[in-house]
């Protein structure tokens, strides 16, 4: 932005003599004019060349890079808006297969579960219907 501010104001600087020097030449060559409207309409003449063919150009040109810029940001933010919709379809297809995992868990657990719990019927039958042997060592 400062380089772009410097350069206006150096074409500005460099440009507005010669315009104001023409201005003033062709100002004075009417005769019917006296000597300070002659200036005045010089450097009015000048200021208006300078804004035409300077400033309005520069602030156009500005205008298109800031409208690039906008564009290319869009561009961007819609590229990042992709990425993520497809991470986010590839985590909807893990969640997916995690809920498919944790299903098949489940009914091993429930599987372990009936198992374990006929086993302990099964000791517990065993444990009431034969006697306990104990040993003695002496």
């Amino acid at each position: 932005m400062k380089l772009r501010a410097g350069l206006k104001k150096t074409l500005l600087a460099a440009l507005i003599p010669l315009i104001l020097v023409l201005s003033l030449k062709l100002a004075t060559s009417r005769s019917s004019w006296g000597p300070l409207v002659a200036l005045d309409r010089a450097i009015t003449t000048a200021y208006s060349y300078a804004a035409r063919y300077i400033v309005y150009p520069i602030d156009a040109a500005r205008g298109l890079f800031s409208r690039l810029a906008a564009m290319w940001q869009a561009a961007d933010r819609a590229q990042r808006i992709g990425d993520l919709e497809a991470e986010l379809q590839r985590l909807k297809i893990e969640l997916d297969q995690l809920k498919s995992e944790n299903k098949r868990l489940c009914e091993l657990l429930n599987l372990a579960q009936r198992t374990a719990s006929k086993t302990v019927a099964a000791r517990v039958i065993d444990r009431t219907t034969s006697p306990r042997r104990t040993i003695v060592v002496d």
